[in-house]
């Protein structure tokens, strides 16, 4: 066989997968031609088919030297040197390759893929960037580049390329999925809804998906769907720590506190030495009224673990609630500042301080503590200014509906058969907890914990790109209809209405909804929950609020100040715009006049006196929100007082003059 006949028999092999038999032929080969390219560029394919990087790399050394004018031959070198692991050697070899062709797009692609390796994220984007652009059909090249600005945060920019993948490889999970997570974390939910519901469609058992599903339904205020999804992930993965932790907390807020401590008590048993679920246990318990049970879960976990951060502010929450806050904030700032800053639990470290502060009657230490409190939770910049942006967005579109000459429905939407709810609103700390208990021990009275059902509406406009809520009064009547079909569908994931009982729908800042709560139900009644202007924007300040598009106002008084100002003034505008049916409750009289008031709203809400509607008032006493709380801090609200003295008049507070 002559040496042509050895080539051919070897690249034949080559061909059809048997790589050792090529190279045995080709290796043979090259000790009678050591320096023929066609010889070495073979053997070193067949080399990295098998992994051999490093002999390949030889081999193609002697290739460069003996062709330094070829492209090819850098390239693959490169190729050879990244994946033998010497990732430097290989971005050499890949910029030499594109020096000689700079317009070769795969080469971009590889040096793209070297840079990346090495942790240059800006540079692999360029490159993979300038290969999509010689070569749109690199959907590698395209997807990689997603990535990468998804990893350097640039999560607008993530989310349109990987839509360009997504376009063209609709069943490709992965792209789905981070373009997901590039409008998750922009806080884009119902886009994200939209995505995640398409990957659900491509695989049903995707321990990624489904926990991602979960998380982002637990953000929407969805809580029973999340608690559904974490369900199935937890049938497939039962002793995953985090995913126990997070349906514990979504069962927690649909007011299954023993579900949740149960579930916060599977995780201590997986690891019964982490702090972090005897503290999730220890605190669930201290809210529960059950400080023995807390008492006797952190003890132990202290003596191993005694400067844990979160341990101790369960610790002083219990040592308050005995009656010691002194004891408490010993605890607290005897913390080692270093670790106490590090630790998640900061920013309740901070609230607690400033309410035992404030205990002590020592104002000016418990506002220092709430500002520190505050600037913890809107720690992340690029958030706080997307929610605030967004939250102003939002306002001025609804402004923009009620400035046409007649702001009134389109058409005469009849009230539907299927219950219309009654709505509780009011600006948040505006005493509408208290409310909700009340009614809620009423027997023919449904009270759901904090109904996101209005959310998932106004969500479903937003995502219809047709301007909403600006266009609220040009709504057709079919839609009106199919929007109502979906809050009741939203209500029905979340709870099982009753017959023959009054649902109450209770998300305070539907306040500024009520023009398409009017819209969808003509005939609601709304219950507005009052409390004196000064408090109110007080305890939206002094309280940890989970961060969004109303909360994010929070973080600063000043803010809280015009937030409440807003609002109020949107809800004038809408209520006397409607002429919305509402019935009023004052936090104070509720306080002062228990059964008065609790009669005139049991009237209005047209059920029968019941006494348990007491119950609550009488466990309550106004202690956790207390009437006139803001005197205690008058030299801190005494410049916004201009600014508010309209709502406390208007409101028909004895202090409006002040």
């Amino acid at each position: 066989m002559d040496v042509e006949q050895q080539f051919q028999a070897a690249a034949q092999m080559y061909q059809s997968g048997d790589f050792p038999g090529a190279e045995a032929g080709l290796t043979a080969l090259a000790l009678t031609l050591p320096n023929n390219p066609n010889v070495l560029h073979l053997l070193s394919l067949t080399q990295l088919r098998q992994d051999k990087a490093d002999a390949a790399a030889d081999n193609l050394k002697k290739l460069t030297d003996l062709a330094p004018g070829s492209a090819e031959a850098h390239d693959l070198l490169g190729c050879a040197l990244r994946q033998a692991g010497r990732v430097n050697a290989a971005i050499r070899y890949f910029r030499k390759a594109l020096d000689i062709a700079p317009n070769a797009a795969n080469i971009h692609y590889n040096l793209g893929n070297a840079y990346r390796d090495d942790r240059q994220i800006p540079l692999a984007a360029k490159h993979y960037k300038q290969a999509v652009d010689l070569d749109p059909d690199n959907l590698n090249a395209l997807f990689n580049l997603g990535q990468c600005h998804y990893n350097l945060s640039q999560l607008s920019q993530a989310a349109e390329v990987m839509q360009r993948v997504v376009d063209r490889a609709p069943n490709d999970l992965e792209a789905r999925v981070l373009l997901a997570r590039a409008h998750y974390f922009r806080k884009r939910y119902p886009q994200t809804r939209k995505i995640l519901e398409g990957a659900l469609m491509l695989t049903q058992d995707d321990p990624e998906v489904l926990g991602f599903y979960a998380d982002l339904m637990a953000q929407m205020g969805d809580f029973q769907t999340a608690v559904d999804y974490y369900d199935r992930l937890l049938s497939k993965q039962p002793d995953a720590p985090e995913t126990l932790r997070l349906k514990a907390a979504a069962l927690l807020a649909l007011g299954d506190a023993d579900g949740a401590l149960d579930h916060y008590g599977k995780v201590a048993d997986l690891d019964p030495d982490s702090p972090v679920s005897q503290a999730d246990m220890g605190h669930l318990l201290e809210i529960m009224g059950r400080t023995d049970e807390a008492w006797a879960v952190i003890s132990p976990a202290l003596v191993r673990h005694p400067g844990d951060p979160a341990l101790n502010l369960v610790a002083a929450c219990l040592e308050q609630r005995a009656g010691d806050p002194g004891k408490a904030l010993a605890r607290l700032n005897g913390l080692d500042p270093a670790t106490r800053d590090a630790s998640p639990a900061l920013g309740n470290i901070r609230f607690e301080m400033g309410m035992l502060y404030e205990r002590m009657n020592r104002p000016g230490d418990a506002v220092k503590n709430f500002e520190l409190g505050n600037a913890f939770l809107a720690r992340d910049a690029q958030a706080v200014a997307m929610f605030r942006s967004r939250s102003a967005e939002y306002l001025e579109r609804l402004k923009r509906a009620y400035d046409g000459p007649a702001a009134q429905p389109a058409g005469n939407i009849v009230p539907g058969d299927d219950g219309t709810p009654v709505f509780l609103v009011g600006f948040p700390r505006s005493g509408e907890a208290l409310l909700e208990q009340v009614m809620d021990a009423h027997p023919e009275i449904q009270v759901p914990k904090e109904q996101a059902a209005l959310s998932v509406v106004r969500s479903h406009l937003v995502a219809r790109g047709d301007n909403f809520p600006a266009n609220l009064f040009d709504i057709s009547d079919t839609d009106i209809t199919a929007l109502r079909e979906i809050y009741f569908q939203a209500v029905d994931r979340t709870v099982t209405r009753a017959p023959d009982t009054l649902l109450i729908d209770t998300l305070p800042l539907n306040i500024l909804d009520a023009g398409l709560i009017h819209r969808l139900f003509p005939d609601a009644k709304f219950i507005l929950a009052q409390r004196h202007p000064c408090d109110v924007c007080l305890d939206c300040f002094t309280h940890p609020f989970a961060m969004n598009d109303g909360t994010v106002h929070f973080t600063r008084l000043d803010d809280a100040v015009g937030f409440y100002e807003q609002v109020m003034a949107m809800w004038q505008t809408q209520r006397e715009t409607l002429a919305l049916n509402v019935h009023e409750v004052r936090h104070e009289d509720l306080i002062s006049w228990q059964q008065e008031t609790a009669r005139k709203l049991l009237e209005f809400l047209g059920v029968s006196w019941h006494d348990e509607v007491l119950a609550p008032l009488a466990a309550e006493g106004g202690e956790s929100m207390p009437a006139g709380r803001w005197r205690t801090f008058e030299i801190h609200m005494a410049p916004y007082l201009p600014r508010l003295r309209p709502f406390i008049k208007g409101f028909g507070y004895a202090d409006g003059g002040a």
